[in-house]
C-alpha cells in the first residue's frame, strides 16, 4: 500500500513539475511572440501612413517599411533591456537595506505600481470618454484625405 501511494505521489509531483516547467517556457516565449506582434502591428500602422502621407512609390514603401519595422524593434528591445536594468536596481538596493528598510522599499514599491496602474486605468477611460481627439499642434495638421480615411470619423 505503502508502495503504491509513493508511485502514484512520484507520479504527481512529475507532472506538476512538468505543468510548471512548461509555464515558464510558454510565458517566456509568448510573451516574446506578444512583443514582436505589436512591434510588427505598430510598424505596419506607421510606415501605411507615412506611405500613404508622402505618397510614396512601391519601391520607396518597401525600404520605408523596413526602416520603421526595424525601429520598432529596436524600440521594444530597448523596453526590454530597460526593464531587466531597474530590476537589477531594485536588486541591487534592497542588499544594501537592513530588513526593515527592505520591507519599506518593497511597500514603496507596491504603491508606486499601484499608483501607476490607476494612473493608466484613468487615462483608458478618459480615451474612451474623449468625444472628438485633442487637437494636433499647430502646423501638424495633414492635407488631403487617406485611402484608409472614415468619412464620419473625426479628423486627427
Amino acid at each position: 500500500m505503502k508502495r503504491k501511494l509513493l508511485i502514484i505521489g512520484a507520479f504527481l509531483a512529475v507532472f506538476a513539475l512538468g505543468a510548471v516547467a512548461g509555464g515558464f517556457a510558454v510565458f517566456g516565449l509568448g510573451r516574446k511572440a506578444l512583443d514582436r506582434r505589436a512591434a510588427d502591428l505598430t510598424a505596419q500602422h506607421q510606415w501605411r501612413r507615412l506611405a500613404d502621407d508622402l505618397k510614396l512609390d512601391e519601391a520607396q514603401r518597401k525600404e520605408a517599411r523596413a526602416l520603421v519595422l526595424r525601429t520598432v524593434r529596436e524600440r521594444v528591445q530597448a523596453q526590454r533591456l530597460q526593464h531587466q536594468a531597474q530590476q537589477r536596481l531594485e536588486r541591487d538596493i534592497e542588499k544594501l537595506l537592513t530588513p526593515e528598510q527592505a520591507l519599506q522599499f518593497k511597500e514603496w514599491r507596491r504603491l508606486n505600481l499601484e499608483q501607476d496602474r490607476e494612473w493608466q486605468r484613468w487615462l483608458r477611460e478618459q480615451r474612451k470618454t474623449l468625444k472628438e481627439p485633442p487637437p494636433r499642434p499647430p502646423g501638424s495638421e495633414r492635407k488631403g484625405k487617406r485611402p484608409d480615411d472614415d468619412e464620419n470619423e473625426p479628423r486627427r
